[in-house]
Formats: C-alpha cells, structure tokens, sequence
C-alpha cells in the first residue's frame, strides 16, 4: 500500500510498528544526487516512538527514535518529507515498510 501523508505516518507506525524489533536499513545522501556520497546503515532495534513536524521549508521533519534489543541504548533518525499529497513516502508491504524523504530512505522489516 502507497502512503502519501507523513503527517499520518506516526499514528500508522504507532499502532503497528512501535514496540516490534526490527531489522533496520537507513540511507542517505548528501544532495539530490543518488550516485553521489550515499552512505548506509543497518541494525536490530525497537521502535520506541515517532513525529513529524512542519519544517521552515514547506516540508515535514520526521522523528524515529529506536533502541537497542541488548542494552538501553537509543538511536534518533532525523527525516526531511514533502507536505501531504505532493509524493508516495511510504511503500507498506507486509512485514516491510519503507519510507521515502526527501535525501533519504528508512527501510523497517518485522
């Protein structure tokens, strides 16, 4: 299922991603540029929370704040998005979700 509200995702990850681990993959790059400085991240960790909140730049900053299964460790990633209906920023399918920001991709697995 496509998604193209972040201003909902956070009510949509609360009532079915927050609190499940999950395997992690965060992308990002830095400028428009995809063949240009990507870097990548992968862990296990749980979804404690996440927020969206307008931006000075007719966007959304998105919030998802994670934790280690091991430790108390916590780990926040930061997320610019487009404003509702301007673009897909999120592909649900089953126990994938991925979300599209602006220079980046944040790809959860159940």
């Amino acid at each position: 299922m496509e998604w193209t509200k972040p201003s909902e995702l956070p009510a949509k990850l609360q009532a079915e991603w927050t609190g499940a681990l999950l395997k992690v993959k965060y992308t990002q790059w830095e400028d428009e540029d995809l063949d240009a400085d990507e870097s990548q991240t992968e862990f296990e960790a749980i979804l404690l929370r996440s927020s969206m909140s307008k931006n000075d730049v007719q966007g959304l900053d998105g919030s998802f704040t994670f934790q280690s299964p091991n430790d108390e460790e916590t780990m926040e990633i930061l997320m610019d998005f487009p404003m509702d209906g301007e673009d897909v920023v999120a592909l649900f399918e089953g126990n994938h979700l991925t979300l599209f920001g602006n220079e980046a991709t944040l790809v959860m697995q159940k």
